[in-house]
């Protein structure tokens, strides 16, 4: 593994021997808890942005970051109007490279 550029050599040693200890069960549980905290993390400033939507519109926000416009747009009937095409780039991240619905490079998300 590499380690941060901030860890000490010593420290990364200990981190990447831990890791290696780690059963599969464990490596995934791991796995689970950060993409629990990430997305708690990402709903959480979605609400700061957008704070007079309602959760399952924050939800949306949070899917179209990383499934296309138009797949979600058809599933839930709803696309913030930053989510298209002629929506702007400033500040806005990207919703795309997902390879399970193709390319989405014209869309963005806020």
């Amino acid at each position: 593994m590499s380690g941060a550029q901030d860890t000490s050599p010593d420290i990364q040693a200990r981190v990447d021997e831990a890791y290696r200890r780690m059963t599969d069960q464990q490596k995934f549980e791991r796995a689970m808890g950060l993409s629990a905290t990430l997305r708690a993390l990402t709903l959480d400033h979605l609400r700061e942005l957008h704070p007079s939507e309602t959760e399952r519109q924050l939800e949306i926000r949070l899917l179209l970051r990383t499934v296309s416009a138009d797949v979600v747009g058809q599933a839930f009937g709803w696309l913030p109007p930053a989510a298209g095409p002629a929506a702007g780039r400033a500040g806005a991240i990207m919703a795309c490279g997902s390879t399970l619905v193709g390319d989405c490079s014209d869309q963005v998300i806020r």
